[in-house]
């Protein structure tokens, strides 16, 4: 009898070993070495195991840098571009010509704002805003931070129509406004993630600059969510 209970042991030892051998993560540490300040200015952190959907996940697959081609008004043009995910609910590419900086005193939600950084030297001039916020939020809800009393609209002044359809840079959004302003213009998308959030997309540029926004759609061509790996509008 205790022959039989001992060999039942094993088995059962030799099979826990066996799964436990299979089904352990692969590491991910990466062999790249990069500054502490590096990896601040380009949104990069080390790479996490953690549950899935929690801001800063690493997503398998995806490479620290890639190239990238952007359209512009006189044709197309390849860039080197680097993924950008620490600390925030996505991921998604930038060009090395271009800089991110977030709000980190914005307790509300998570905040990214996407410039043109020519020769080392931010252009604030033109930008984009990402907006995505903690807690569940209705897509009427994210109107109101874009043309609220306090939102983007009143800031600067702006006043705001309904974009011409079909508009390009908006075509996974639910709703599109368009801004116009004293030297500025822009325009916002809105939509819904995984049912629970609302999150907008802004972007404000010089007005007669079209290469801005070409740039802002190459981004987020490649913008990928991290709780379930889809992009916009999927």
């Amino acid at each position: 009898m205790s022959f039989r209970i001992t060999a039942s042991f094993l088995v059962c030892c030799l099979l826990l070993a066996g799964c436990s051998k299979e089904d352990a993560p692969k590491s991910t540490s990466s062999s790249s070495k990069t500054s502490p300040q590096a990896q601040t200015d380009s949104g990069r952190g080390g790479r996490t195991s953690s549950a899935s959907g929690k801001q800063g996940e690493w997503h398998p697959g995806r490479p620290d840098t890639k190239s990238g081609t952007i359209a512009t008004t006189n044709g197309s043009i390849t860039v080197a571009m680097t993924l950008m995910y620490k600390g925030i609910p996505y991921s998604l590419y930038i060009p090395k010509d271009m800089v991110t900086e977030r709000d980190t005193a914005n307790p509300k939600g998570t905040q990214v704002r996407i410039y043109n950084a020519p020769n080392g030297k931010v252009d604030r001039g033109s930008w984009a805003e990402i907006y995505v916020p903690n807690e569940p939020t209705t897509l009427m809800d994210m109107t109101g931070a874009l043309l609220g009393s306090d939102g983007l609209a009143e800031q600067y002044k702006f006043k705001v129509t309904a974009p011409p359809q079909p508009f390009p840079h908006c075509a996974w959004g639910a709703e599109t406004y368009a801004f116009a302003g004293k030297e500025k213009e822009g325009y916002a998308c809105l939509n819904v993630h995984a049912t629970t959030k609302a999150f907008y997309v802004a972007v404000v540029q010089k007005k007669g600059e079209k290469n801005f926004a070409l740039r802002i759609d190459a981004i987020l061509s490649e913008f990928q969510w991290n709780d379930d790996g889809k992009g916009l509008g999927e």
